[in-house]
C-alpha cells in the first residue's frame, strides 16, 4: 500500500480529495481492524539545518489543518529503531 496523507501545503479541493482516500482506509480498517497491512501509526519527516524553519512551518500548516502531531518541532529527536545514515541527507 503507498502511504496516504493530506500532510503539507496542498490546495483545498485537493486536500478534500487526499481526506475522503483516508477516511475510506478508516472505514475499511473499522470493519476489519486485523488486516495487518493497513495501520495508521505515524510517519517520520527529517531537514537538514537550513530546513528547519521551512519544517517548523510545515509543522504549523498540518497542525492547523487538524493532524494531530506527536512530536516536538524544534531540537534534534532520536526515536528507537531509526537509522539516522539510512536516510538522503537533503531530507524527507
Amino acid at each position: 500500500m503507498s502511504w496516504l496523507n493530506s500532510a503539507g501545503a496542498r490546495s483545498g479541493p485537493y486536500h478534500l480529495l487526499r481526506l475522503l482516500g483516508i477516511d475510506r482506509y478508516r472505514t475499511r480498517f473499522a470493519a476489519d481492524p486485523a488486516l495487518e497491512w493497513l495501520r495508521f501509526d505515524g510517519g517520520l519527516w527529517w531537514t537538514t539545518p537550513d530546513g528547519a524553519e521551512r519544517t517548523r512551518a510545515r509543522h504549523e500548516h498540518e497542525i492547523d489543518r487538524g493532524y494531530r502531531n506527536a512530536g516536538q518541532c524544534s531540537g534534534l529527536h532520536f526515536r528507537p529503531g531509526v537509522k539516522a545514515r539510512a536516510g538522503r541527507p537533503s531530507g524527507a
